[in-house]
Parts: C-alpha cells; sequence; structure tokens
C-alpha cells in the first residue's frame, strides 16, 4: 500500500500465509481489517499509532463496487452492495463465515 503523500514516503506490504480454506482466508481478513483500521484525528485522517495501520476501502465481493457497501454482520470481513449479491455468495460465503473476535 503506497503512502506516497507521506513525507518519507513507503510501500507497505502485507503478507499473510493462508492454508487454501475459506475460514482461513475470512481470518486472515478479519485480522487485516482490524489491523487496518485505527483511531481518526480531528482532521479525519487515521492517526497511525503502528507503521501497518492504514485505512481500507472494502469492496463487493460480487462485483468490486465500493461506494454504498455493507460489511457482512457476522464476519465483517466481506462487504456487499446489496442484498442480491449477499445472497448469491452466500453459499461461497457460509462455510468460511465466522464470528469477528473482539
Amino acid at each position: 500500500m503506497p503512502f506516497l503523500n507521506e513525507a518519507e514516503p513507503r510501500v507497505v506490504v502485507i503478507v499473510e500465509p493462508l492454508c487454501g480454506q475459506e475460514k482461513c482466508r475470512t481470518r486472515v481478513r478479519q485480522d487485516t481489517v482490524r489491523m487496518m483500521s485505527g483511531p481518526r484525528g480531528p482532521d479525519g485522517r487515521p492517526q497511525y499509532t503502528d507503521p501497518l495501520v492504514v485505512e481500507t476501502v472494502m469492496s463487493c465481493k460480487v462485483c468490486a463496487k465500493a461506494e454504498g457497501v455493507k460489511k457482512c454482520g457476522r464476519c465483517r470481513a466481506v462487504a456487499y452492495c446489496g442484498r442480491e449479491h449477499q445472497k448469491q455468495d452466500w453459499p461461497i460465503h457460509k462455510p468460511g463465515c465466522i464470528p469477528w473476535a473482539e
């Protein structure tokens, strides 16, 4: 992820091992979302408490639309642009949809 507009430009690359099972992919997505979310300052910009904390933009798992998407209420690791795409993807997503661990 590029931070080329910063005083000291850098690129952050996150590498996560995957076992190939849907539950494993969901856990990695959950960890990534958690890591990429952080507190914001008065100007609305993320306050980086850790060099790996960056802002995330989620898109619909089916069509990749980014505007107006809502996260899965159970795992919060995937997002959908609407109920139709959520229903369409449910047979694929269901086996790996594990509850979000706080």
